[in-house]
């Protein structure tokens, strides 16, 4: 009887044991994922057709490059990359940004804000 419940214990124990190392090899492995960068959906009011502020983007400005200005606090890790540990000061910069698909026209944009949602997000790049 002894015996069985040592048996029972150690298994216990084992069982335990193989689901935090399980756990932990999720962890891991999700935070090594990569993650693609995608576009916000577009607000259901602006998906409207009688509100059209694509008309209203002078033809000059009709990209789907664009530089998006920023200031952050935190310190360099890569090129072109900032990491979580404190930059002490603040850094100035100016991103590339790439709206919707490679090779998307300023038309294909504009048409993807009326059938983008939560579940179809359009790709972008920085």
């Amino acid at each position: 009887m002894a015996v069985a419940l040592e048996a029972v214990k150690l298994m216990g124990r084992l069982l335990r044991t193989s689901t935090l190392v399980g756990c932990l090899a999720a962890c891991v492995l999700a935070g090594c994922a990569s993650v693609e960068p995608h576009l916000a959906p577009t607000p259901a009011i602006l998906k409207d057709p009688r509100v059209d502020f694509a008309a209203q983007v002078p033809a000059a400005l009709r990209s789907t490059h664009l530089p998006v200005f920023y200031a952050t606090t935190r310190a360099p890790a890569a090129e072109g990359h900032y990491g979580n540990a404190d930059g002490g000061g603040v850094t100035l910069g100016v991103a590339q940004v790439r709206l919707g698909e490679p090779g998307w026209t300023w038309t294909q944009l504009v048409e993807s804000n009326r059938a983008s949602s939560v579940e179809h997000p359009r790709l972008g790049a920085v």
